[in-house]
């Protein structure tokens, strides 16, 4: 799990071109990647929250607010904000937001940024981090008991069970929580990203009820909940519908990807107008146009202008190394360098659009991520029904006497979300006289995958049979 520190977001200053994290005064430096981890740091501030795994940049140079392609979705969320922290008349204080979209359609870049832009004007304002998919278990109690950790201070560092039995109930857990959030200060923002994969299949949507309803507990501060996941329709048919607002992120469209990478190739100065030169305008718009039709999906946009920018960054390199040892060959050959960076174009649109081996990180996924593909590898065809996967999904687990940690559809979904964006499958949906129904089609052959689970995880080589 993923908590932020209570701090405001100034501590935070961004370094490019990774966009990473680095806090003032420390050598300790957190890149954005999910994975990453980083220790617990002491905070000038009396209030302060355990950290597990970074989180999000929070202050990215290349990012201006409000974010480019997402003006109406960062004054929804300042409105959101502003309604929920600052109501003059002491009532109806506090408020949720569900905001949902496809991957990489910049959901949790616009949260992080507009809350960010809001502890800025309101130093005050304390923040609360948590990414569902790092929970040991992914359930609300242990969503409630992280929370309950997390906002711990000086004035308050007796464990739960000192406040709340372990059989207790949900709503005395849920009370434990606003009481101790109310010592953090008087507004509290909540981010939970990833909180479809709290959804059971008995409860649905409305298992999310207690983390929507902390802003109305007796008590509490002025909290503001903002829940973020890919499943558009998770509360469709609950009555959270009528008490928590919804936020529709869209697929990015052509001319919002291309003044996305025109912007940052501008703010990168010198060194971006280099990349953005060696791309060439012909090469670039062809990409753009790829991306947007075929997801929409930000991120491919700037793993593009990062190749782009790595590869200008080393011709520079060596333009200065060979000035260096000797100047007047340098000299005489300058006009030849543009050229010798020009020739890497294609290299760095193959690098950025292609994964050379996409079946690397495949031991680094977790388990049931594992057995997913275990169960892709080893089917009839390389499409495979969402029904057909849930179920030797489960006979895999139970085989391999496993929790089942994905116990219904929503979560295998949000499973194989995953999985397509490491791009080892992909999701589509097929329409028919019954309604739709999701298809999984394998982008590797199920050799190779069979090769490479076994490798990396011998437990499964009995599934794999």
């Amino acid at each position: 799990m993923a908590l932020l520190p209570c701090a405001s977001a100034d501590e935070w200053v961004g370094t490019t071109p990774r966009r990473s994290l680095r806090r003032k005064g420390t050598d300790e430096e957190t890149d954005k990647c999910p994975a990453a981890t980083c220790e617990a740091s002491s905070l000038p501030s009396a209030k302060r929250c355990k950290v597990e795994k970074a989180t999000p940049a929070f202050s990215d140079p290349l990012q201006p607010y409000p974010l480019i392609g997402r003006e109406r979705e960062c004054s929804f969320l300042d409105y959101f904000l502003k309604q929920s922290l600052c109501n003059k008349q002491g009532r109806d204080k506090g408020g949720a937001i569900y905001v949902s979209g496809g991957p990489g359609t910049g959901k949790t870049s616009s949260v992080t940024a507009a809350v960010a832009a809001w502890q800025r004007a309101k130093p005050q304002t304390q923040l609360l981090y948590v990414n569902c998919m790092n929970l040991a278990q992914r359930s609300v109690p242990c969503l409630m008991r992280y929370l309950y950790e997390a906002a711990q201070t000086d004035n308050d560092v007796a464990p739960l069970t000192a406040h709340v039995s372990p059989t207790g109930s949900l709503q005395s857990l849920a009370s434990a929580v606003v009481a101790r959030m109310a010592l953090l200060g008087p507004a509290v923002v909540v981010i939970v990203d990833e909180v479809d994969q709290l959804v059971k299949k008995s409860s649905g949507a409305l298992g999310l009820e207690q983390i929507f309803a902390l802003p109305v507990l007796p008590g509490s501060p002025a909290i503001a909940i903002i829940a973020i996941a890919n499943s558009v329709d998770l509360l469709e048919g609950s009555a959270l519908g009528n008490c928590c607002r919804s936020l529709l992120f869209e697929p990015y469209n052509v001319d919002q990807l291309r003044t996305i990478v025109k912007a940052r190739f501008a703010a990168a100065g010198s060194l971006g107008a280099s990349a953005e030169s060696m791309l060439g305008r012909v090469g670039l718009e062809l990409q753009i146009r790829q991306v947007a039709k075929r997801s929409g999906d930000c991120r491919h946009i700037v793993r593009l202008w990062e190749s782009a920018l790595g590869a200008a960054q080393a011709a520079s390199d060596a333009t200065h190394a060979a000035h260096a040892a000797d100047p007047a060959d340098a000299a005489e050959h300058k006009d030849a360098l543009p050229a010798v960076s020009t020739t890497s174009a294609s290299k760095v649109l193959r690098r950025a659009t292609s994964n050379p081996d996409p079946l690397e990180p495949v031991g680094k996924l977790p388990m049931e991520q594992q057995v997913l593909l275990c169960v892709l590898a080893t089917g009839t065809s390389e499409a495979e029904k969402l029904p057909s996967i849930c179920c030797r999904y489960k006979e895999f687990m139970q085989r391999l006497h496993q929790p089942q940690l994905l116990d219904c559809r929503n979560m295998v979904s949000g499973a194989l979300a995953a999985l397509e964006q490491q791009g080892l499958l992909s999701l589509r949906t097929k329409r028919g006289r019954a309604g739709s129904e999701t298809i999984t089609e394998l982008s590797v052959s199920r050799k190779a995958l069979s090769n490479r689970l076994a490798e990396v995880n011998a437990s499964l080589k009995q599934c794999l049979i």
